[in-house]
């Protein structure tokens, strides 16, 4: 099977969550919050006014940006933050009181994504980790893909036309296998709508290039001495002195990524 589609020309190209031209940023980017300010006085209609506000953000993105694109790049990553602090469990009554307006906001937005053929996704953060073996986080991890699937049931758009996208992250608490055990546990623990619009990244092939990077750095380091010597024999004196000037920044930034790498995969296999 070919991994590329050479076939198809029905491909977008997705924008991610916020715009960078200053002529659009301030009509389109959503605001957000946070539970720190939340908590303070006037917590409440701060959280409301920001939720509403990024609904109609959201319906104007795609209502009128989008539609002038060209086709393959109707595709949208919507922010997390769209609704603030909706996971906390003390906003809950405060969304209970404002869900019939997000409701219709985002119904609408529903439909011109589907009048526009625009595709839309949601990408929950990197502490969302179903395969993880804490039953804490495997907990928030659920809390958090409810909430984002929330996303697409507001709109009334069908799962599997909705993605909701994640790292497997199976590397945490063991091998590679027993994350993906772990992922195969907790998943009917989430909704069916859920279930339907999850979609997880491949990312064997990723950790492969990395991980080879790593090991292809450590040999540069080990080799580099031999380079300088080698230099020398051949009477290669500028070569050599050149080797011997960069050698102390190289051996720094190699050494810094060599240990960022080593140090991640420890701390990962320590999750």
């Amino acid at each position: 099977m070919e991994y590329y589609n050479q076939t198809q020309d029905d491909w977008r190209i997705a924008q991610c969550c916020q715009f960078h031209d200053k002529a659009l940023v301030k009509r389109y980017n959503l605001g957000t919050t946070t539970k720190t300010y939340a908590l303070k006085e006037g917590g409440k209609e701060r959280v409301q006014s920001k939720a509403i506000s990024n609904c109609k953000k959201l319906l104007d993105i795609i209502s009128t940006y989008f539609p002038t694109q060209p086709k393959n790049l109707r595709a949208f990553r919507i922010s997390s933050e769209l609704l603030p602090c909706y996971t906390l469990d003390f906003t809950a009554p405060w969304y209970d009181e404002i869900r019939d307006e997000i409701k219709e906001i985002l119904a609408e937005t529903g439909r011109a994504a589907r009048k526009h053929s625009i595709r839309l996704s949601v990408h929950p953060a990197q502490f969302t980790v179903l395969a993880s073996n804490k039953a804490e986080v495997v907990k928030k991890s659920i809390e958090d893909l409810e909430y984002h699937a929330l996303y697409g049931q507001y709109m009334g758009i069908p799962a599997e036309e909705f993605s909701m996208n994640i790292h497997l992250q199976g590397l945490y608490g063991g091998k590679h296998e027993d994350g993906i055990s772990r992922f195969a546990t907790n998943f009917p623990y989430l909704s069916e709508y859920a279930q339907g619009c999850l979609s997880v990244e491949n990312e064997d092939k990723k950790e492969d290039q990395i991980r080879n990077m790593a090991w292809f750095a450590l040999w540069g380091m080990l080799l580099y001495p031999v380079g300088i010597v080698g230099a020398s024999w051949l009477t290669l004196d500028t070569a050599a002195n050149l080797l011997s000037d960069i050698a102390p920044t190289y051996f720094v930034a190699i050494s810094a990524l060599v240990a960022a790498f080593f140090g991640a995969q420890a701390y990962t296999k320590g999750k």
